[in-house]
């Protein structure tokens, strides 16, 4: 799992209020394909792989009890708080365990869910606070709430490149107009997230997601020219500019320019 999956993580604030919250958390699901092919960036020892997103192959194939998607399906309008706790809830204890915390009988819990340990347990067996806090720690969703939005589809990316997701993630999550474009235009894309995170590993390959990666990006640039220049400087938005004008719409990625580890063809950073 961890070989050739080191991740550019964006972590986000959830905003100020539940609504927004669950509106940030809802729209992230659904742009993470799209933010994997955007930024896919794979090459092994100096020779590039099958896939231009290995990394989102490697997650697409490992144990999908504990990654994947959890929270984009139905009307996020209609979503309130307890919503999404329950849907979260569900997703952990449906996961099988890892491994148990001070386990002096050696005894194997890969097989059982959290549900199973929790309401088959003995008193001596029985789990605590603690043991459920480190069973969190071993989900791996494309976007995990941590305190804070944690999204995980990015490859890790050469230094110039690693501003980038922070800005398309902020300008289609903190401009409150913006981000509600961002699900409308999205939306439909909740019911076929796991195939659009498959597409996701060739790339920007696939029409759909070359368009809608498109899109995310310009909504992106849009919400930035939005928010206080004491937040985002105008530096900031031409650097996304020239990232989509010079890579994106050219159907390029940073795995285009792996080998070089600093991206000369991009010549703006």
């Amino acid at each position: 799992m961890m070989y050739q999956t080191c991740s550019t993580q964006v972590n986000l604030d959830y905003g100020s209020d539940s609504d927004r919250m669950i509106r940030r958390l809802f729209a992230s699901e659904l742009i993470s394909p799209l933010c994997a092919a955007i930024f896919c960036n794979s090459a092994t020892n100096g020779t590039t792989t099958q896939k231009q997103g290995h990394r989102t192959f490697i997650w697409n194939n490992i144990d999908a009890t504990r990654t994947g998607f959890w929270l984009a399906n139905g009307d996020p309008d209609k979503l309130r708080k307890t919503d999404l706790v329950n849907r979260w809830w569900n997703f952990a204890i449906q996961a099988p365990l890892v491994f148990k915390k001070n386990n002096r009988e050696g005894r194997s819990f890969h097989h059982n869910t959290w549900e199973e340990w929790m309401t088959q347990s003995t008193n001596s067996d029985a789990p605590d606070i603690s043991d459920f806090e480190n069973h969190l720690t071993l989900l791996f969703p494309f976007v995990r709430p941590k305190g804070f939005i944690e999204f995980r589809s990015i490859d890790g990316l050469q230094n110039a490149f690693q501003i980038i997701p922070a800005l398309i993630l902020s300008g289609v999550l903190y401009n409150d107009s913006v981000l509600d474009n961002t699900i409308n235009r999205f939306i439909h894309f909740q019911t076929k997230l796991p195939v659009l995170m498959r597409r996701a590993e060739e790339g920007l390959d696939d029409d759909e997601i070359y368009n809608a990666a498109c899109m995310l990006i310009e909504l992106a640039i849009e919400g930035l020219e939005g928010m206080n220049r004491d937040i985002v400087h105008q530096n900031d938005t031409k650097q996304l500019i020239d990232f989509f004008e010079k890579i994106t719409s050219r159907r390029k990625t940073p795995s285009h320019f792996f080998e070089s580890q600093v991206a000369i063809p991009y010549g703006i950073l």
